[in-house]
């Protein structure tokens, strides 16, 4: 018996000793690299914010940008009411003082017969506001005073200037009252009634600007269309 106990005792492997330190190693191994897998996310998420927000100052920059550009008024579709008032923005006021400040007037153009064919617009040198000089076809030009304002946008169908009959809808956030005659001749009623009247101006799909007038033909079809307004087109420098 005890030559077998002490054969058991022979056969036991002996302690590895070693397996302790290696578990620590690996456990060790295994914070450090958690450490730097943490590390690295962060990392990563710090850049993604920080593109982010780079992104975000890049994309307002263009929307200032974009928001603060001239826009034209022409809308390619038609509305059913020929004139409507929407509160709100004024993205289509067209800048007067250097409309004017580019020539000595402004001059609108438009082909008919009963209508002006010819509207120039000017600053009053004797005070803040401004003159309306009206040709028609066959009669000598009238002088009205005219003062203008930015109103709330205003929808408009008019009879469009370079094509005879068709129409298009606009948008006008400049508005041109007609007032009284700048002297004290006589003058004919037609010229009389345009006092009070509201003209527009907008800018057109060509980059340059036009006149909108209450239509003073009267030439349409159907009563529906009285209340469609007149484009007049702005004339070059040499008309």
């Amino acid at each position: 018996m005890k030559q077998t106990s002490e054969s058991r005792r022979r056969q036991r492997p002996p302690k590895k000793k070693w397996m302790a330190p290696l578990a620590v190693l690996i456990l060790g191994l295994g914070i450090i690299g958690g450490y730097f897998y943490v590390a690295q996310q962060q990392t990563k998420r710090g850049m993604t914010e920080s593109q982010q927000s780079a992104i975000k100052k890049v994309t307002s920059k263009q929307h200032a940008s974009k928001s603060s550009a001239v826009k034209p008024s022409d809308m390619g579709e038609s509305r059913e009411r020929s004139s409507q008032s929407t509160a709100g923005s004024q993205d289509y006021v067209v800048d007067v003082a250097k409309l004017l400040r580019e020539r000595s007037g402004a001059v609108f153009t438009r082909q008919g017969v009963n209508a002006p064919t010819r509207i120039e617009l000017q600053a009053d040198p004797q005070t803040a506001n401004y003159r309306l000089t009206i040709q028609y076809q066959h009669a000598d030009a009238v002088t009205m005073k005219a003062t203008i304002r930015n109103v709330a946008t205003k929808t408009i169908k008019v009879f469009s200037a370079d094509a005879a009959g068709q129409t298009r809808t606009v948008k006008c956030n400049t508005e041109i009252k007609v007032g009284s005659f700048t002297d004290e001749g006589s003058h004919s009623q037609t010229a009389a009634n345009m006092i009070g009247d509201k003209f527009y101006l907008f800018y057109n799909a060509h980059g340059t600007v036009s006149l909108v007038t209450p239509n003073y033909a009267g030439n349409v079809e159907t009563k529906a269309n009285t209340a469609i307004m007149n484009e007049y087109a702005q004339a070059s420098a040499a008309e």
